[in-house]
């Protein structure tokens, strides 16, 4: 068979070790009858291996703080996880969602997940956690556009938790919904306010992150048919 049979995603998610049992032997099943994507397996591998040679790992992860010190911690990104096992980078695995879950076509939602040993939970909007928690994002969306995922903590403090270190929302493919890297809670306690935000243009993050912080209207900093989806945690 010439034609591609597994989605880049799902591929990425295999190099990564992101995936239970029995999705791992179906994609390997897949894979042996796939020429064309044991070829694009390789090319994503050597894409790993070209990302490492250009950033090594030491440190692991970069540190960012806020006005009030208060430390948060991004992972790279999860496809180098394979080739950074040994120096012990934490990688999140999450079960893949169930089918009914995505959003229709149009629509935005936002999928939080909570590490828990070597696998990860679906956390719905309210659930509480403990502070320093780690976390991982997905975002589903009808189509591509620009994404970011946005924090206000307990104490009013604004983060940018994806893309990190950007000011600018990243470009964002429907077909790889779950973000790279994960997000580890300050020690703060009480609500944090998780926004989530496609649009169809790119789009600046100081005036989104403004508006998150002094209450003012989102709408109001971002493109024109952007759509938002919000989830509240409580660390306590």
């Amino acid at each position: 068979m010439n034609g591609r049979q597994i989605k880049d995603a799902l591929l990425e998610r295999y190099l990564a070790q992101d995936l239970g049992d029995a999705d791992k032997s179906r994609i390997e099943k897949a894979l042996q009858d796939s020429p064309a994507d044991r070829a694009r397996l390789d090319e994503l591998r050597a894409d790993s291996q070209a990302f490492l040679t250009m950033h090594p790992p030491g440190p692991l992860v970069a540190r960012f703080e806020s006005s009030r010190q208060r430390r948060r911690l991004w992972l790279l990104p999860a496809f180098a996880a394979p080739l950074v096992a040994a120096a012990a980078m934490m990688l999140l695995r999450v079960a893949p969602p169930a089918q009914d879950d995505f959003a229709a076509k149009g629509g935005v939602s936002l999928v939080v997940y909570l590490k828990q040993g070597e696998r990860s939970l679906r956390l719905e909007s309210g659930a509480a956690v403990a502070p320093g928690a780690s976390l991982r994002f997905e975002v589903r969306a009808g189509g591509p556009g620009f994404a970011a995922v946005l924090s206000r903590d307990p104490v009013g403090e604004v983060s940018a938790y994806y893309p990190f270190g950007s000011e600018w929302a990243e470009l964002y493919d429907p077909a790889s919904p779950l973000l790279p890297g994960a997000v580890e809670l300050d020690a703060s306690k009480g609500q944090e306010r998780l926004v989530a935000i496609v649009a169809g243009g790119r789009f600046r993050l100081a005036p989104v992150l403004e508006a998150l912080k002094t209450g003012g209207s989102l709408q109001q900093a971002l493109p024109s048919g952007a759509q938002v989806v919000e989830l509240v945690l409580t660390k306590k």
